[in-house]
């Protein structure tokens, strides 16, 4: 009834504070992912990753958990929770990169990690991933279809299926 009543004395909608802090850690992760790529400093084949297309996604869980630690028990939770529906999860667990710089970090009361791999057998991979413990999850990932230049030559192609089935 509260909601019928808010609607029509033009309050504003429950969800929107959600959507503003989705928001919020969308232009922070993308922010987190420009320092983290800068501090790395990638070669110049690597920077060419950066132009090529990609998606992000932000997860805020409501209402946050106040007090959480970035511990390694909640990092071990985290990544024994991600389903595996195909061969690469939505948030990889990097714990065990063979390339220690893509190893997740703690920094700034979150986990994050910068994974840059090129691959002349399988797909190139530009990633960067934020867990918060309070509930923040931010990911930005290289497409399939822009990974593999060495079958179709990147920014020509978008295959909107492969997105569904990954």
């Amino acid at each position: 009834m509260h909601r019928l009543v808010a609607a029509f004395q033009g309050d504003a909608h429950p969800g929107d504070a959600q959507r503003k802090r989705c928001a919020a850690l969308l232009e922070q992760g993308q922010e987190r992912f420009m320092g983290t790529q800068k501090d790395r400093g990638l070669s110049i084949v690597e920077q060419a990753l950066l132009n090529r297309l990609s998606w992000e996604i932000a997860l805020a869980i409501d209402p946050p958990r106040t007090g959480a630690l970035p511990d390694k028990d909640f990092l071990a939770t985290f990544a024994a929770s991600n389903p595996k529906y195909t061969g690469w999860p939505i948030w990889l667990d990097a714990r065990t990169m063979t390339d220690e710089r893509s190893r997740p970090v703690g920094r700034g009361g979150a986990w994050e990690a910068l994974i840059v791999a090129l691959s002349d057998d399988t797909s190139n991979r530009l990633e960067f991933s934020r867990v918060d413990p309070k509930g923040e999850f931010y990911l930005r990932r290289l497409l399939q279809d822009d990974a593999m230049p060495q079958r179709i030559k990147p920014g020509t192609r978008f295959d909107p299926v492969l997105m569904i089935y990954r």
